[in-house]
């Protein structure tokens, strides 16, 4: 999450001293559609796929985060049934937090519901780019968008995913086949777009790699 980052330190750090500490196995649910919104989640390490799923089952992975993201505020915060799945990608640990404690740390410290507050407005904003990404971009856009979501850059700038998702887990989350990310990777490090590592992918001038991929 973008912002204050003390703010982010401070709130987190309120929250996980009422909580406490799960480890959840691969594709494991963590909360689940429909659920009441009981507690919220903080990803200590590992990643949590948000989707959702059709009549048939199929999935509609929503988003992928990663260490330090917060899942399940919204039901937890208007008090209306979860409206989608939180599954671990992998081995996941998270701080649980009941929503009760939530609510008794919004009343009393400024720095959790300020914190609350950015969290909201960073999914807003999120799904308002995700809808337009996907109603009027082309695949390149989609994944370049989740790649600068899931990236952060360092001092020079450059734009790093240290836990690059699987393609499969790419596939889902942009709406297309695995091999369609396979060539889009392929055609994008042919150009010296991307660079990448062992589990990791480099973006050495973001801002052209944002602007060229529509």
């Amino acid at each position: 999450m973008s912002g204050d980052p003390n703010l982010r330190h401070e709130a987190l750090d309120t929250l996980r001293a009422r909580g406490r500490l799960k480890r959840f196995s691969q594709r494991q649910t963590i909360l689940g559609r429909g659920e009441p919104g009981a507690f919220l989640g903080i990803i200590e390490s590992g990643a949590v796929r948000i989707s959702v799923f059709n009549a048939e089952g199929r999935e509609l992975a929503l988003a992928l985060l990663g260490p330090q993201d917060v899942f399940g505020e919204v039901a937890v915060l208007d008090g209306f049934d979860r409206t989608a799945d939180a599954i671990a990608v992998g081995k996941a640990d998270v701080t649980v937090v009941s929503a009760a404690d939530v609510h008794s740390l919004m009343r009393q410290d400024h720095a959790v519901s300020a914190f609350f507050v950015k969290i909201l407005c960073q999914r807003l904003r999120g799904s308002n780019a995700h809808a337009e990404a996907h109603a009027l971009g082309s695949l390149s856009g989609r994944l370049a968008l989740q790649l600068l979501n899931l990236g952060h850059e360092d001092e020079n700038g450059m734009l790093i995913v240290n836990e690059l998702p699987s393609q499969s887990e790419l596939a889902r989350l942009v709406g297309c086949s695995r091999e369609s990310i396979n060539r889009q990777f392929r055609s994008w490090e042919r150009a010296g777009k991307v660079l990448f590592g062992e589990k990791s992918l480099k973006v050495p001038d973001p801002i052209d790699f944002q602007e060229t991929a529509v």
